[in-house]
């Protein structure tokens, strides 16, 4: 594929607005069903299959500009014919004549919107059929999770109206399209299931029963579906028959998957056996039921320690589940108590919103922002909510802002929810087991690989537990929903904020309205963050608004006088930074502003590389500096490693003069290039895999390196920066960031020879290559061959000369020269890496000429010669291609053999984009072997972990990697293949994990770690 995927956008609809000017009419576009337009309600002619695809495409984007490279992809799904851009804007211009029948020549178009980059397709989201269907979705599952059963209904009626099969008709087939389509279906089936809860809650008809019915019949495998059909029966009185559901449901599930019923399901056996359902509807609907709570004072002897039932659900459990009898018969434990802010939530009611709505159908959700952004606050307002409903337990709150240790991670979680004893995460997960309830991990960012790793152990163990977690940044774990939190959005929330704030403070003052117009400029310079703008509103005792806004230009003095009882890190960090630092000797407060120049961590070396050579600075003098909490020290690192909050950094960095500040940025940017060039020393050897997780610790400090090189005019730093970091980049994947960097270099040199151009571009080229701008990339190396130097840089320009070959195979013969030199060079000068990739582009270039034998040749010996010299990449790259040729010959169980082989190989890389790579090829051969339904889930894992790191296979080798989709596509149906690629993009690692589990059970020695092959 030559672009990027086209970007699903939701919200940033260009909406022209009333009257404009060459509008002739109301236009709206219909895509469920098939892709139709329409203006003042008359059909319009859009023709073929073409014209369709791009108005799909527009659509997709939501307003915002599709490139024309994203849509030749698009209209011609993967084969554009040679002269696609004179194509595509034909199409342009028939559509344009359609959409806009009146613009007169030359006027500007109002619809079908061009710009620099391509075009987009500006209307309301009420023009929309999918946009006005999700909407009204997403309205009746909020009405539904208000206890508002009458109001979802409605919304929900209103959404399943607007539904027809299939999304985008007979495009719903194409690649860039299959995401949605995914998302529509489940959100369309998820409606359907939102609707029969609702109807639950307001009675039982016959109509309710036999939608039910049809949705279990459809889809078998999902509970809740089962779970509706069970209640709504047993709400009718019809007991018998909702347990022959239960057990059907029980069958069902055993067989297809192998799992056991979940909570829910459970739960509600045993409320039918024991008849505690009756006709009366629940006015209160749950996505989950809740078991009910045994009589204080009682006992129920289906809570705690319980014997195993006939219908086999209940497991025994050795903790008594919290909220409910310990199995003594005692009282029931209090429910916890929430903290209660003192003053409201203001401005987030739509944030709240979707929180909620994304706690409800997800058990592990992140709330990310900045520092100040009100995450807390947020947090627990859906707790507060939660509580509100009366759950069986919980919800608990956990801070974890003060937690010194990871190791008290389980211990400080285990005393909150009340299990004494635990001590493991293990303990509390059995604890947990049979509970439903939400829990709270507040401010996580400190702890987050403790963190990561206690949720990625409790919440498999404790099915009916949700996560909600607090953090500056994502989890990183299997399952995790983000939801990010930015500042107040517009104007009136964020001056409501100061003006509470204010006035809580000067009861009698009213803002006028130039105060309040001055209040508003005052929140945007905040960048509308709200401990900001309640800190500037703090000021109002002594200041007015015209003195505030004129005391931003130094907002450090200004942002102080925080609640005196409130949290430390929300009051003014100055005062308590100045006791700790007036108290240091004139050494210590110059080394303590020094450090002030690293990001993230440093350790004691780079302590003296940066410090003034005339006394550089021990391991007693860093001492000092944490004692008087300066500094932050890692005791699991090896060798320790320390950190500065950002507050004292910027306090340190005022303490510096002009000159010793440049001095000292300087002295770092040499420690970190000196290191990374060590580093690039090692890319290649057995040592790489030490050197990669040096280079990727110390990636802020060379961010800044990077920034303060090309902000003080130090090109000569920067270039070598560049040619350094060129394969640590490539192999992580890093494509936006290194040609960001790259690119930002060369430009500083301009056309100015250098010694140092030939290998940054030579860093340049292969992220070029991994982006799709192949003709790019050609051009870099061919400035990295015409300026190097062979003796300076003898590995890198032989491989230069490789990927040179490689990137000119269309020409079989030219490339064939190049590739051959290349090889000569490598065997002359004993560059084994530079061998192993000549190898590698010999046999590219006989594939392509027609040769798979000799291509399958040559890459074998490419990976004997790779492994010899422990170049795992070229190992990787040459087994790509080799299992790819296996394609080629259709031999289907060797491709997925090999394939299979070398994505575990380079499961211990940290080549991120050849272990994805090889899994789209992997994906192929499943489908050529008759495992397509594995292939589906497989590419929907590759898009989903490609997202992450901006990299999809399909714009480095897009001819491969369509064939790949269209050998999985073979034998599955559209909805079959969309179904499969949305768990694969669910599942991630997990899918991969289990695919290749099954893929890899006859191992290739080839691949073998463990042994010697030779070809």
């Amino acid at each position: 594929m030559s672009g990027q995927p086209i970007a699903r956008s939701e919200d940033a609809v260009v909406d022209p607005g009333p009257g404009s000017p060459h509008t002739s009419g109301v236009v709206r576009v219909d895509v469920l069903g098939g892709v139709r337009a329409y203006r003042d309600d008359v059909p319009l002619r859009l023709g073929g299959a073409q014209v369709r695809a791009l108005v799909a495409a527009l659509v997709l984007a939501g307003g915002q500009a599709v490139t024309y490279d994203q849509l030749v992809e698009a209209i011609w799904d993967g084969a554009p014919p040679r002269a696609a851009r004179q194509a595509l804007h034909s199409y342009i211009a028939k559509l344009r004549t359609e959409l806009e029948p009146d613009r007169a020549a030359r006027a500007a178009a109002t619809v079908l919107i061009s710009s620099p980059t391509g075009y987009s397709l500006a209307l309301p989201d009420d023009a929309v059929d999918a946009r006005r269907f999700t909407a009204s979705a997403r309205a009746g599952t909020r009405a539904l999770r208000d206890r508002r059963p009458a109001e979802a209904l409605a919304a929900l009626d209103a959404a399943l109206a607007e539904w027809s099969e299939p999304p985008y008709g007979d495009l719903a087939e194409r690649g860039f399209l299959a995401a949605d389509v995914a998302r529509l279906r489940e959100l369309w089936i998820t409606a359907r299931e939102e609707r029969a809860e609702a109807s639950l809650g307001l009675g039982v008809d016959a109509s309710l029963h036999a939608d039910l019915d049809q949705l279990t019949r459809e889809y078998p495998l999902r509970e809740r579906t089962w779970e509706l059909r069970a209640r709504a029966l047993a709400r009718d009185g019809r007991q018998a028959d909702a347990l022959a559901v239960m057990r059907t449901a029980r069958s069902v599930l055993r067989e297809e998957l192998g799992i056991d019923p979940g909570p829910g399901l459970q739960r509600l056996e045993r409320d039918v056996l024991d008849g505690r359902l009756d006709g009366a509807p629940d006015a209160t609907p749950r996505a989950t039921p809740r078991a009910p709570e045994a009589p204080s004072g009682g006992t129920d002897p289906h809570r705690g320690p319980e014997p195993a039932e006939p219908n086999g659900f209940a497991e025994p459990n050795g903790f008594a589940g919290p909220g409910v009898p310990d199995g003594s018969g005692g009282p029931l434990r209090p429910r916890p108590l929430l903290p209660a802010p003192l003053t409201p939530l203001l401005g987030r009611d739509a944030d709240l919103a979707d929180l909620r709505a994304a706690l409800a159908g997800n058990r592990l959700v992140t709330l990310v922002g900045p520092g100040g952004v009100g995450k807390t606050r947020l947090a627990l307002a859906a707790a507060r909510e939660e509580a509100d409903e009366d759950p069986p337990a919980g919800p608990w709150f956990v801070e974890l802002a003060d937690l010194p240790s990871p190791s008290l991670l389980a211990v400080t979680v285990a005393a909150t929810v009340g299990a004494a004893g635990a001590q493991r995460t293990a303990d509390l997960a059995a604890f947990l087991r049979d509970t439903t309830a939400l829990l709270v991990l507040d401010n996580c960012e400190h702890l987050l690989d403790a963190v990561a790793a206690f949720v990625a152990e409790m919440l498999p163990l404790c099915p009916g537990v949700t996560v909600l977690a607090t953090s500056r940044e994502p989890l990183g774990v299997p399952g995790e929903r983000l939801a990010e939190l930015g500042p107040l959005a517009g104007t009136s929330p964020a001056v409501e904020l100061f003006v509470t704030r204010a006035q809580a403070l000067v009861p009698r003052w009213r803002p006028t309205p130039d105060e309040e117009r001055l209040i508003a400029t005052i929140c945007a310079e905040l960048d509308g963050l709200p401990l900001a703008i309640e800190l500037a509103a703090a000021r109002s005792r002594t200041l007015s608004v015209e003195e505030i806004a004129a005391s931003l230009h130094d907002r450090f003095a200004l942002l102080v006088g925080g609640a005196r009882t409130g949290p430390e890190r929300l009051r003014s960090l100055e005062a308590s930074v100045s006791l700790s630092v007036d108290d240091l000797t004139d050494a210590h407060r110059r080394l303590f502003a020094t450090l002030g120049v690293f990001s993230g961590g440093f350790d004691l070396a780079a302590v003296r590389a940066v410090t003034d050579g005339s006394r550089a600075a021990t391991a007693d003098d860093v001492e000092t500096l944490l004692a008087k909490s300066l500094l932050t020290s890692d005791p699991a690192a090896r060798p320790r490693r320390f950190g500065m909050l950002e507050s004292l950094r910027e306090y340190g960095n005022r303490l510096l003069p002009d000159a010793e500040r440049a001095a000292v940025r300087a002295r770092h940017r040499t420690w970190v290039v000196e290191t990374v060039e060590e580093a690039d020393r090692h890319w290649l050897g057995r040592d790489a895999a030490i050197w990669f997780a040096r280079v990727r610790q110390e990636q802020p400090n060379v961010r800044s390196a990077f920034e303060s090189a090309l902000s003080d005019g130090d090109v000569t730093t920067a270039l070598r920066l560049c040619g350094a970091l060129g394969w640590y980049w490539y192999r992580f994947g890093l494509i936006t960031e290194g040609t960001a960097w790259a690119t930002a270099a060369l430009q500083a040199l301009g056309e100015h020879a250098h010694p140092q151009r030939a290998a940054a571009y030579f860093a340049l080229a292969p992220l070029q290559y991994l982006a799709g701008a192949h003709a790019a990339a050609a051009e870099s190396i061919r400035t990295v061959l015409a300026e190097g130097n062979p003796a300076a840089m003898t590995t890198k320009y032989v491989r230069a000369r490789a990927f040179q070959a490689y990137l000119s195979a269309a020409d079989p013969a030219a490339a064939s020269a190049i590739a051959q030199q290349a090889l000569d060079e490598a065997r002359l000068w004993n560059d084994g890496p530079g061998e192993a990739e000549a190898l590698a582009a010999l046999g590219q270039i006989a594939r392509l000429s027609g040769d798979p034998d000799r291509a399958a040749t040559l890459f074998e010996q490419s990976v004997a010669v790779a492994r010899k010299a422990e170049h795992n990449f070229a190992v990787g790259s040459a087994g790509w291609m080799l299992a790819k040729v296996r394609l080629d010959r259709g031999e289907a169980d060797q491709a997925v053999r090999s394939a299979a082989a070398l994505a575990r190989f380079l499961e211990s890389e940290p080549d991120v984009t050849s272990w994805l790579a090889t899994l789209h090829v992997l994906a192929g051969a499943l489908g050529l072997a008759g495992d397509a339904a594995a292939g589906a889930r497989l590419l929907g894992a590759v898009s989903a972990l490609g997202s992450d790191i901006g990299y999809q296979p399909q714009q480095m080798d897009p001819a491969d990697s369509e064939r790949n989709v269209r050998l999985v596509r073979a034998s599955l149906s559209s909805q079959a293949f969309a179904e499969e690629f949305r768990i694969g993009m669910l599942g991630r690692r997990d899918v991969v994990e289990a695919v290749l589990e099954k893929a890899t059970a006859v191992p290739d020695p080839m691949f073998d770690r463990a042994a010697v092959w030779t070809a």
